[in-house]
């Protein structure tokens, strides 16, 4: 048992995510496999806003669109879309019970103001994975800014959630990750974006929850839940495109579909489904995927499982555009499954699914494990 305490900040506290909170899980439990003490540290993505200064954000004759843009991302989806409040509400205690019960943490709650207080109770900092150096959303705290020099601040398959950058924020980038020790990133292309402004080794590797072994995901799968064979579909943004085509495929092949409903910005577009799985918890997540017959998402996470579970599957392009495309065609390069990936839905459609060829899991498979080998060494190497 290595006695280094190892904290780690991430998209933990609060994440109502199923991609985050899994992969938060995953590299907890996979430092600890390695014999290190490792735990989140309790550091929410938004700093909390008192009642004063919403109070007073509020009473400026704001637009609606500007005052939702400073509400906390939780009441928004609640408020938003009251006729579903009570599910929501359902979702976020599954969530809250898988952080509280499954993934080690702090005990303190840290804000921007409190956060080098935790300096003395770990010897090593990690941030990562998931979207910490988003220039849109990022924190200070996820650039480990608060670290004295002495101590190590590593990068675990950091995402910067966009493929280019501007000038101000390579300025910035350039300037945060002056004294990392050691510096891995999820999407590929992001390896070349940030060698350019500093000159630490830049390495890409495996999202956590890749590196865990099977019999660690069944052990917090849930039971089947859905009988007879089934497509399920998880979508992020509007591709209503992709959501016609998965009907479409379903009444083909025969299959029913499994539908977990995003319940916010796209609401309207989730009422499809012959089952509807509103309130699905992390663990529910993974067995929807692990006893699919096919997935069709615009999930990361979502094709990072379907692979996991060897699990044939599509994925389309969010209306975020190109930038939130890089980290599926990283993870898709891998398994050579680069035609998995439907850029424009208005150009694809159900005959182009089907004669797309289904993944060789087992022809992928050393490329697969050499990328995990590689990632493990990471973390062995530089801790």
């Amino acid at each position: 048992m290595n006695n280094k305490r190892i904290g780690i900040l991430t998209h933990y506290y609060g994440s109502n995510n199923y991609g985050g909170i899994l992969q938060a899980y995953a590299l907890c439990r996979k430092l600890n496999l390695m014999g290190y003490s490792a735990e989140q540290i309790c550091y929410p993505l938004h700093e909390p806003m008192s009642l004063q200064e919403l109070s007073k954000r509020l009473n400026r004759n704001m637009s609606l669109e500007k005052i939702l843009t400073i509400v906390p991302r939780k009441i928004l989806y609640i408020t938003n879309n009251y006729k579903n409040s009570n599910i929501l509400l359902d979702r976020y205690k599954s969530f809250s019970e898988f952080r509280e019960k499954s993934i080690p943490h702090s005990k303190e709650l840290y804000l921007d103001s409190t956060i080098a207080n935790c300096v003395d109770d770990y010897d090593i900092f990690i941030t990562g994975s998931d979207q910490v150096w988003n220039p849109i959303w990022f924190r200070k705290g996820f650039f480990l800014d608060f670290v004295p020099k002495k101590k190590k601040k590593i990068a675990y398959a950091a995402s910067i959630g966009q493929s280019t950058l501007t000038n101000e924020q390579r300025t910035l980038m350039k300037h945060k990750l002056a004294d990392f020790y050691a510096i891995s990133v999820r999407e590929k292309s992001s390896v070349k974006l940030l060698s350019e402004i500093t000159s630490c080794k830049i390495e890409w590797v495996l999202d956590p929850t890749m590196l865990l072994p099977m019999p660690e995901w069944d052990a917090v799968c849930s039971e089947q839940l859905v009988a007879g064979p089934y497509i399920l579909c998880y979508f992020l943004g509007n591709a209503l495109l992709g959501r016609k085509m998965a009907e479409q495929f379903a009444m083909q092949h025969k299959l029913s579909v499994v539908n977990i409903p995003m319940l916010g910005k796209y609401n309207k577009l989730d009422g499809f489904g012959d089952i509807k799985l509103c309130n699905a918890s992390p663990n529910d997540f993974i067995s929807l995927i692990k006893y699919a017959d096919c997935i069709f998402t615009d999930s990361f996470h979502a094709c990072v499982f379907s692979i996991l579970y060897r699990k044939q599957f599509y994925a389309f392009n969010r209306d975020d555009g190109r930038s939130m495309i890089s980290r599926i065609e990283s993870i898709l390069e891998i398994i050579h499954g680069e035609k998995r990936l439907i850029e424009d839905s208005n150009l694809c459609g159900i005959a182009q699914i089907n004669d797309i060829a289904p993944i060789d899991y087992t022809g992928n498979r050393e490329k697969l494990m050499l990328m995990r080998q590689k990632s493990e060494s990471f973390l062995i190497d530089n801790l």
